[in-house]
């Protein structure tokens, strides 16, 4: 995307959806991986959608793809043994 207006596109996606409640469907009817190129910020989301996810399912193998991407192997280690 060529656009000088990447960051506020992601702010209203965020406000509008809240990040609290950011889920995986959103991002990619959007296609943010492709476009947005923020990358602490997109880190950020990725760690926030890892969140919801395992608050609704309390399952560690259906976060485990965004917290191994995150670098976060010691969290994902946690979530196994809880």
């Amino acid at each position: 995307m060529h656009s000088q207006h990447k960051d506020h596109l992601m702010q209203e996606l965020v406000l509008h959806q809240g990040l609290d409640s950011l889920q995986w469907s959103t991002l990619r009817q959007y296609c943010v991986p492709l476009w947005f190129d923020d990358l602490a910020c997109l880190r950020q989301c990725v760690e926030a959608l890892a969140k919801n996810i395992y608050k609704v399912n309390k399952d560690p193998a259906k976060v485990a793809l965004y917290y191994v991407l995150l670098g976060k192997h010691t969290l994902l280690a946690l979530l196994f043994k809880q």
